[in-house]
């Protein structure tokens, strides 16, 4: 399974250090975390479709632009409940789960899981 942390691992903000206490909880061999630096924006769409699931992790963000492009990609996202992610947060359709994307908010306390 590919996790795409598709931001720069060192700017504050994203908090990478979340990301990576996540995958040492999770300690399974079969589960790679990637991160972006410096990839030209006609490029994100074919990082974006290839992973597995994309994960935000930031302290803040206004409107994310990774959260929407991974959504135009139909990708599984997890998130932190930043800006305005929390309003993008849905539940796939009964009648046709393939088109819906899920958004999975974590942050330390059980109700923020769908």
């Amino acid at each position: 399974m590919h996790v795409l942390f598709a931001a720069d691992p060192n700017r504050f903000v994203k908090n990478y250090k979340l990301a990576q206490d996540a995958f040492e909880l999770i300690d399974l061999p079969n589960i790679e975390l990637h991160t972006l630096i410096d990839v030209k924006n006609e490029h994100m769409p074919f990082y974006l479709n290839a992973a597995d699931v994309v994960l935000l992790t930031s302290y803040w963000e206004g409107s994310p632009n990774v959260i929407k492009e991974a959504m135009a990609c139909n990708r599984p996202i997890v998130s932190t409940a930043v800006g305005d992610v929390k309003y993008f947060r849905t539940k796939p359709s009964k009648r046709d789960e393939s088109s819906s994307f899920r958004i999975l908010w974590f942050s330390g306390s059980s109700e923020s899981y769908l």
